[in-house]
């Protein structure tokens, strides 16, 4: 009689969203040494701890995983900058309620710089095909622009309209990140890490020239869930 192989009690009792969370942890931690051409569904199950049939349970393919992989921790990011904005001070102006979400985005996607360029790339070459993982982000965002607009109108702040704001804000910085070696080649480690506030004062400058404020530094960035 063949021998069975016990599983694990701290295997039957893992939630699903316990799962999910060891195998985004194992997919970011290969795709960012391994890249993701060579990394495979199947070593990414073996470092999470969870069959490959539960990877593809939980995310489709090899490119939603990788998807989920990168654009979950810029929708928590979203999601948390959103609860701050319904907490800020009354009478803290617009143009110092996005300038934490610059600062904090900035790092975020430096340290995602790598996954983000191969997450363009696959999004370009086999679409996004509806993803869930995009569908939240997606979600993340209007719900930010819903409750950023809403206050303007009933504050009747003057200035750009804030979905387009947060919008073109993130668009820099994103685009700033991924090109940094091309469009600043000279910049030293200490202007690296004066670029976000570099970035946060020529926006947030020109949001309050145009509500007609004198820009101050801000409140402090939010943090991501998880």
């Amino acid at each position: 009689m063949a021998a069975v192989t016990a599983v694990p009690v701290e295997a039957k009792r893992r939630s699903p969203e316990h799962v999910r969370r060891l195998i985004l942890s194992a997919a970011r931690d290969l795709f960012g040494s391994s890249g993701y051409a060579t990394t495979t569904t199947r070593q990414i199950a073996e470092s999470a701890g969870v069959t490959e049939k539960a990877v593809f349970r939980h995310f489709g393919t090899k490119a939603g995983l990788f998807e989920a992989a990168m654009l979950t921790p810029l929708t928590e990011f979203i999601d948390a900058y959103h609860e701050a904005w319904t907490n800020f001070p009354d009478d803290l102006p617009p143009e110092q309620r996005l300038a934490p979400f610059i600062r904090g985005f900035f790092p975020l996607v430096r340290e995602h710089r790598d996954l983000l360029l191969s997450l363009i790339a696959i999004r370009t070459t086999e679409g996004s095909g509806g993803s869930p993982v995009a569908a939240e982000f997606i979600g993340a965002i209007r719900g930010l622009h819903t409750v950023a607009r809403t206050e303007f109108e009933e504050r009747r702040w003057a200035g750009p309209d804030p979905a387009v704001t947060i919008a073109a804000s993130a668009g820099m910085v994103i685009s700033l990140v991924l090109h940094e070696d091309l469009l600043l080649p000279d910049q030293t480690d200490a202007d690296r890490d004066r670029l976000p506030d570099a970035i946060t004062n020529l926006i947030i400058h020109g949001v309050a020239h145009q509500s007609g404020r004198a820009a101050g530094p801000g409140p402090t960035p939010p943090s991501g869930r998880g």
